[in-house]
């Protein structure tokens, strides 16, 4: 009874320390049951103002054939209600679809996409300009700071200007670039863009008028087989972060590892803050910082996701205070200083926060934890409600590796064979993250 009890308080305080500091609460705003009328249906990207303005734009296909329709949704207040209208996005007139999306305010939005379409509404969405082609490669990341200044980037390593919203554009080809992935305009005439396999990134001071490229890192090395850009994030038009992944091979198998780096100086320097986490990142919009301090970085996989509570310094597990399991989230962007709106795989939208300190005054009546953390050879799950099913462990792709009968309170397990990255352990509906190193 005495190792029950010193058991059930330490499992209160790591959880009250975690709903202090780590923990997200995700709820579902928008899933598959909102378009029985529409068919299948993929959602691709999401953007939102400074006044709450989401827009989220994809593609139907009710007939089971190609993607012959658009698929638009608008929020004006965080993503509680959503006005599901077709809101005049234009058909298809070239083959491909819409993949990424900009807003320089509530009114004027771009899209853009496969086979270098491009298109803009002046009028939240109401209406469209006819469909652009500016390249024959997929647009990859597109930013417009104002309605009238924007950048696009393509697979093939272009850069296209803009300073009359769109109507007209200016190529801009970087010598040491291949497959350009990630973009962002500031209004102070910094812009940025990254490029997925040659470890670069490029900087303009003077509105993508001319371009410095950095090495940020070698793409091969001796260590790992492979290092990749993903992706980036600015907070502003001096700090920002480079998301990407290595992958290793160890104990045979090849796995992958999330690789964060972070500036101060508008990308002069780059210091590496992760580059042994699992996170499996292979979307563009994978972090965000709400409000300085909180902030989360998102990948494919079972409940994959890393969170911070010091602006990026450092990144840690999230072990997910919702019941909500989570899986293969994308595009994740700010609503406010409180809130994030994400999607989860191609369906649905997700909103999450930070747990606060009126959730910890609302305890759940049972509490699982994991200790150590990370874990080399012996896990210990301490769970204050006994349960009747078995543990079981999951990887990053959502794939049980083993289960484990459930102790009186406290169950040890062996994770010496595990390979190395990051797992799920499950309890009934209780769910926490752990790393095997």
């Amino acid at each position: 009874m005495v190792l029950l009890r010193n058991i059930f308080f330490v499992a209160i305080f790591l959880a009250i320390a975690n709903l202090c500091s780590a923990q997200w609460i995700w709820k579902p705003v928008y899933g598959e049951d909102h378009f029985s009328q529409k068919g299948t249906y993929t959602v691709t990207a999401i953007t939102c103002t400074e006044d709450k303005n989401v827009t989220i734009i994809g593609s139907t296909y009710p007939n089971g054939g190609a993607f012959n329709y658009h698929l638009l949704l608008r929020s004006e207040d965080g993503g509680i209600t959503w006005d599901t209208s077709d809101m005049g996005l234009p058909p298809f007139s070239v083959k491909g679809r819409f993949e990424v999306l900009s807003a320089a305010d509530s009114l004027h939005l771009f899209a853009a996409g496969d086979s270098g379409i491009f298109t803009r509404s002046v009028d939240a969405g109401k209406t469209w300009t006819a469909i652009k082609k500016l390249t024959d490669w997929d647009i990859t990341s597109i930013s417009f700071f104002d309605e009238n200044h924007g950048m696009i980037v393509d697979q093939g390593g272009d850069i296209f200007l803009t300073t009359d919203g769109g109507s007209n554009w200016v190529k801009k080809t970087t010598t040491d670039s291949s497959y350009l992935v990630s973009c962002r305009a500031f209004s102070d005439g910094n812009y940025y863009c990254c490029d997925k396999p040659r470890g670069k990134f490029f900087h303009s001071s003077n509105y993508g008028l001319s371009w410095d490229s950095l090495k940020i890192y070698e793409p091969y090395d001796h260590d790992t087989l492979d290092k990749q850009t993903f992706g980036m994030y600015f907070q502003n038009s001096s700090t920002g972060y480079i998301l990407g992944a290595q992958s290793l091979e160890t104990h045979n198998a090849l796995n992958y590892y999330a690789l964060i780096m972070k500036t101060t100086n508008s990308g002069l320097t780059w210091r590496v803050i992760v580059d042994s986490c699992s996170l499996y990142v292979q979307t563009r919009n994978s972090m965000v910082i709400l409000d300085g301090t909180f902030g989360i970085a998102v990948g494919r996989g079972l409940n994959h996701i890393f969170v911070t509570t010091d602006n990026g310094e450092s990144w840690q597990p999230d072990t997910l205070l919702s019941p909500y399991m989570v899986s293969n989230l994308n595009n994740i962007i700010r609503i406010n200083n409180k809130k994030a709106i994400c999607i989860e795989g191609v369906h649905t939208v997700l909103i999450g926060e930070p747990a606060t300190a009126k959730v910890v005054n609302q305890l759940p009546e049972s509490v699982l934890s994991v200790f150590p953390n990370p874990a080399s050879s012996k896990l210990t799950i301490v769970s204050t409600k006994l349960s009747s099913e078995p543990l079981r462990v999951y990887n990053v792709l959502g794939q049980e590796v083993f289960r484990h009968e459930a102790g009186d309170g406290e169950t040890v397990l062996d994770i010496s064979h595990l390979p190395i990255g990051a797992y799920s352990v499950k309890v009934d509906d209780r769910t926490l993250q752990f790393i095997k190193e």
